[in-house]
């Protein structure tokens, strides 16, 4: 690589050192670089105005709007590059081994109201797994909540009062937490009362890749092409298939766009992937985050890699104003 580790101390800070040896000449473009790890709060503005911190890999996403005009730094952020928020239905407890029950969920959840509250207006309003912006972005238009549709297919799932569920929630993400608290409020309208349990990251991952939760959200990252989500998250047996879903239709569909050479017949393939895991809807997405980066003014050569690995080699200063 072109940089080597010169000191690491957990949880504070990284400190990487050129590697003079680099087969590209004249790269990278600085002597080093140290990543200092801080939470994303107004911390790591007041660090960039002070000139302590350059370059920052996130913001508070109720300050975005303000500061990605704000004229003292430079903002970069890709259409293309992101990560899609979704809701995890365990399919194999109840009451989510029941599709009716997931299928009301996902007609009762409002997108627009989950970007708006829990990411503070960023991002998109979540239906795929890829961005508007992507080239495998079918045109699925933004679903339009329907409590009433939502709570006849409760009925017909034979449920007639209240229906008590528990939602794994992170305080460690607290976009993830705010849309199971935005979602509770939604699920009450069509008799669901969903009780959010806060855990700690390591709680939750063993509780989610053990299949020991009913509700949840969940992310996935680089999912440049369908597959990296699709063959990981809704195959059975998949990596990150958490959900316990099978679809033996879907797994076909999955494992023939993933060895289709033509883009064409691959992009129609995984439209009728979504359109059965809309139907069954083990998954539900709820959110699309873009990535922000913002720096000092000097600060260039920095973009967003659509695989959301950080490649600094050209990321470098110009002669200061």
């Amino acid at each position: 690589g072109c940089r080597a580790i010169t000191s690491w101390v957990q949880g504070d800070h990284l400190t990487l050192k050129k590697n003079d040896s680099y087969f590209l000449s004249g790269k990278p473009s600085l002597d080093g670089i140290e990543f200092q790890f801080l939470p994303v709060n107004q911390s790591r503005v007041d660090a960039l105005r002070s000139g302590d911190l350059n370059w920052s890999d996130a913001v508070p996403l109720q300050q975005l709007t303000t500061l990605k005009s704000d004229p003292s730094f430079n903002y970069v952020t890709s259409a293309t590059a992101g990560i899609p928020d979704y809701i995890a239905l365990n399919t194999a407890k109840p009451p989510f081994n029941d599709k009716l029950v997931r299928q009301a969920v996902y007609w009762a959840l409002d997108r627009d109201e989950i970007r708006q509250v829990a990411y503070f207006g960023a991002g998109e309003s979540g239906i795929e797994e890829v961005p508007t912006g992507s080239s495998w972005y079918d045109g699925t238009a933004l679903v339009t909540p329907d409590t009433a549709k939502a709570q006849q297919l409760l009925q017909q799932a034979g449920i007639t009062g209240t229906l008590d569920v528990e939602y794994l929630g992170l305080p460690q993400y607290p976009e993830l937490l705010k849309t199971g608290e935005v979602m509770q409020q939604q699920l009450q309208a069509i008799g669901i009362n969903m009780t959010i349990k806060q855990v700690e990251v390591g709680v939750w991952f063993d509780a989610f890749v053990k299949g020991n939760y009913q509700i949840t959200s969940a992310y996935q990252e680089r999912t440049i092409d369908p597959d990296n989500f699709y063959a990981l998250v809704v195959h059975t047996g998949g990596d990150i298939n958490t959900t316990g879903y099978s679809n033996p239709q879907a797994d076909q569909l999955i494992d023939q766009a993933r060895t289709e050479t033509d883009t064409q017949k691959r992009f129609d393939l995984y439209k009728q992937v979504r359109q059965i895991v809309f139907e069954d809807s083990p998954i539900v997405f709820a959110h699309y985050e873009t990535i922000n980066y913002l720096m000092q003014k000097n600060v260039v050569g920095s973009t967003v890699n659509p695989t959301l690995e950080l490649r600094m080699q050209d990321v470098g200063f110009t002669t200061p104003s």
